[in-house]
């Protein structure tokens, strides 16, 4: 984005051909059209990740840019050059101009990024939604870009190499997002249901390849006792149509299973960089919410992270496609049909077939009769250096929660890595759902320990922990592990299965252990 000192060009709109408005460059600005302002400007793959639109570097079309507060917003689909232009945009409007889109906007390998650095990337990320606040429209402006890149991190136009089987992504690569979007509880805005009342919740499908793509299905998993609103599927699960890339024309919902599951089945291409919105009005059964979680509960009781409560889950079984080749990474169910990956919400860069829970909570069926069973898991990410592990070699170690119990969310939890002596582990980054602190066991082992700030649901994997640090220097030859474990937080019901004692070392062996609460992983040092 320009600074506030950039030279803006003022003209009037009705003169000028759409060529020289492409032409004006960057934060120009223009007398607005009649009816409200014009913002236009180019969706483009910045290739070389230099937020400037370089000679060459094709547009992105089928893109859909869209003012997203008030009835009837002005919204539009870039064309085969990437270009769009929005008119009747109201003068001091809320809310923000968005790109809907299932690649990374370029210069920003983070969840949110402002905007910049480069003269061609106008529009700020937040939580990997890509907008630009309306409190910056002032006046008619063209030449808002923004730089795109498919779904990889970095700064190279080629896919970077596979991660213990996973490639961040790939010529045809898709994924899925799950988001809560109302209820219809006065609590709503805390996500608290009672049972019978109605909720929606809206299922994303990403084109993060290269690729257009055909035969996209997914399934959506209700919580036990919730179901459609209206009891046809084909009323309450709606396409949006507005939000989809103009290449899918159609959605047909399979019925709801026995087993509480919806199939989607989409008609239609899905172009590279798009995406299709699907909303599902649905009521809450009689599950379990969060121990202590009811109306007029304060938020330190009833926490904003997801997930909430009863969980729903977006499963991305159906929607992996011939040819992707990143599948599922490490810590996916292999066999279920509702698959889960332990994975961070909307981060798409680190598990690209994703998977999100969301949820709720009811209020009658809040109490502590019914237990919970917490493990953990533990994968390494890294692939071994050519000459085998050596120390001093980099290695990083994916870690996660999951919750087996049959009905209680855990509402406080804690996840525990425990390293090799002298690993020097790096602290992760904070995020929405959790914090992460390093220390050192009893025995002289580092460790780094993860808080979890919301409820661990029935069926739901936490989001993943990723742990890098070094092969201990002076590490003799032979086998060099790592173990992992999930402890409840105080005053929790007492758990189903649980761990026991803590490890205080990475040199035990867990994988006899009684409890799945722990887990271990080894590598051989050569």
């Amino acid at each position: 984005m320009a600074s506030a000192g950039r030279n803006r060009w003022w003209v009037g709109i009705a003169t000028m051909s759409v060529v020289v408005v492409a032409a004006l460059g960057p934060w120009s600005s223009s007398a607005g059209a009649a009816g409200g302002l014009l913002v236009s400007g180019r969706v483009f793959w910045d290739q070389n990740n230099n937020g400037t639109a370089d000679l060459g570097e094709p547009g992105v079309a089928g893109i859909r840019v869209h003012l997203n507060a008030g009835a009837g917003t002005p919204t539009t689909v870039t064309a085969p050059d990437g270009t769009y232009t929005l008119a009747g945009l109201p003068t001091g409007g809320s809310g923000s101009i968005v790109v809907e889109t299932g690649w990374f906007r370029s210069q920003c390998a983070a969840l949110s990024c402002p905007p910049g650095p480069g003269p061609d990337n106008d529009f700020r990320t937040a939580n990997q939604f890509i907008q630009l606040p309306m409190s910056t429209v002032t006046q008619s402006l063209v030449g808002i870009d923004v730089g795109l890149l498919p779904d990889w991190p970095g700064h190279t136009s080629a896919a970077p190499a596979p991660q213990a089987g996973v490639t961040p992504a790939n010529a045809v690569d898709v994924a899925s997002r799950l988001s809560w979007a109302t209820s219809s509880c006065s609590d709503g805005k805390y996500f608290i249901c009672r049972p019978g009342d109605t909720y929606t919740v809206t299922s994303q499908f990403l084109n993060q390849g290269t690729t257009a793509i055909t035969g996209l299905r997914a399934v959506l998993a209700l919580p036990t006792g919730d179901h459609v609103a209206t009891g046809d599927v084909t009323r309450d699960f709606t396409l949006n149509a507005t939000a989809t890339s103009p290449g899918i024309t159609s959605l047909t919902p399979g019925p709801l299973t026995a087993a509480g599951t919806v199939l989607m089945t989409f008609t239609g291409t899905l172009v590279p960089g798009g995406l299709v919105k699907v909303s599902s009005k649905l009521v809450a059964g009689g599950t379990v919410g969060t121990p202590g979680c009811v109306r007029g509960a304060p938020t330190t009781i009833c926490p904003t992270g997801e997930p909430f409560g009863a969980p729903l889950v977006l499963a991305v079984t159906h929607t992996d496609q011939a040819g992707d080749p990143d599948s599922f990474g490490p810590g996916c169910d292999p066999v279920a049909d509702v698959r889960q990956c332990p994975t961070g919400i909307h981060d798409k860069q680190v598990e690209p077939d994703e998977v999100d829970p969301v949820g709720h909570n009811v209020e009658e069926s809040v109490g502590t009769d019914s237990a919970y069973d917490l493990r953990s898991r533990v994968v390494l990410l890294s692939t071994a250096p050519p000459s085998g592990w050596q120390p001093g070699s980099p290695m990083t170690w994916r870690v996660s929660a999951f919750n087996d119990g049959p009905a209680l969310a855990v509402s406080g939890w804690t996840l525990t890595l425990v390293l090799p002596k002298a690993g020097a582990p790096v602290l992760p980054s904070a995020n929405a759902l959790r914090t992460c602190a390093k220390g050192t066991t009893t025995a002289g082992y580092p460790f780094v320990r993860c808080t979890g700030r919301g409820p661990l649901s029935p069926g739901v994997t936490s989001i993943a922990v990723d742990v890098s640090a070094v092969v201990p220097v002076g590490a003799a030859p032979g086998s060099l592990g790592v173990v992992t474990y999930v402890l409840p937080a105080v005053g929790q019901p007492a758990e189903t299965n649980p761990l026991g004692t803590a490890p205080l070392s990475s040199t035990v062996d867990t994988t006899a252990s009684p409890t799945d609460n722990d887990d271990s992983a080894f590598i051989v040092v050569q």
